[in-house]
């Protein structure tokens, strides 16, 4: 980035900032008092920043007029340390958005798990985008709790074998007496999901309570889930499901569900399997 960009404090628009790992240049930093900042911001190559505190360093919380941030971490397959996997954890814990954003695209990402503190608090969010993160082995947790959540795209997620309660935030067990009342992702419209070279299994256990889970569902979308064996029922029966699309290198589910097919001559639900 230019040298001096740091003095840029009233600037309004600034859709990428690169991370270039200069030893002499302030990184993350330049950022921190650019408060002014709107629309859509990406920050590339956030493999080359240096610490935790670089990340913190960029303030990102406190630029409440973004809408749109990606995270772009470049890190793309290949093995990583541990280090790395650790630092880049600490970095998106780091860089905890502002409260009004709308959008968050995670990528590249090594972690092995992605569940920042700050995810559950962005109530605005509409759109989620995790794509091509090899190492994480669980999806986040809690995302069920995004209130206005209305689109999730989860891409090259490799390493994820199963996906559970946690995804959606409903507890395994209530030590409670009384069972509480739980709607998760109220608003969610469409789901794709592709990539997932390991995802064995998609399911959840209720055991007490009332828990509605995607009620509002209309477009879900599974490619290149080779070793996925079925879906979640409530997902089929339980929502307002319009359109199931099953496409390339999803052998077990083009199976399992071509029975289904015979539903959409009755208009309930589209089918397509390709």
């Amino acid at each position: 980035m230019p040298k001096g960009i740091e003095r840029l404090v009233c600037l309004r628009t600034l859709e990428r900032f690169i991370v270039g790992g200069d030893p002499n240049g302030m990184g993350l930093g330049c950022l921190k008092n650019m408060n002014k900042l709107r629309g859509s911001l990406w920050l590339e190559g956030l493999g080359e920043v240096v610490d935790e505190a670089e990340a913190k360093n960029a303030q990102l919380m406190n630029k409440k007029n973004l809408v749109y941030l990606g995270l772009i971490f470049g890190g793309g397959s290949g093995i990583s340390s541990v280090e790395e996997c650790n630092k880049d954890a600490a970095v998106v814990e780091a860089l905890q958005p502002p409260p009004n954003l709308e959008i968050l695209r995670i990528s590249g990402c090594r972690s092995i798990s992605l569940s920042p503190h700050w995810m559950v608090s962005l109530i605005h969010l509409k759109k989620l985008y995790f794509i091509w993160c090899g190492n994480c082995e669980y999806l986040p947790a809690n995302l069920g709790k995004l209130p206005r959540l209305e689109y999730l795209r989860i891409s090259g997620m490799e390493s994820v074998k199963r996906v559970g309660n946690e995804f959606v935030g409903i507890e395994t067990s209530s030590s409670s007496s009384s069972s509480p009342s739980l709607i998760a992702f109220p608003k969610l419209k469409t789901v794709w999901i592709e990539s997932m070279d390991n995802w064995e299994e998609w399911e959840y256990k209720i055991t007490a309570g009332d828990i509605t889970i995607m009620p509002s569902l209309s477009q879900l979308i599974i490619s290149k889930c080779p070793r996925l064996k079925s879906l979640p029922d409530h997902l089929l029966h339980a929502t307002t499901l319009k359109e199931l699309n099953i496409f390339q290198g999803c052998f077990i589910l083009k199976q399992v569900y071509k029975e289904e097919r015979s539903r959409s001559r009755s208009g309930e639900m589209k089918i397509k399997i390709s």
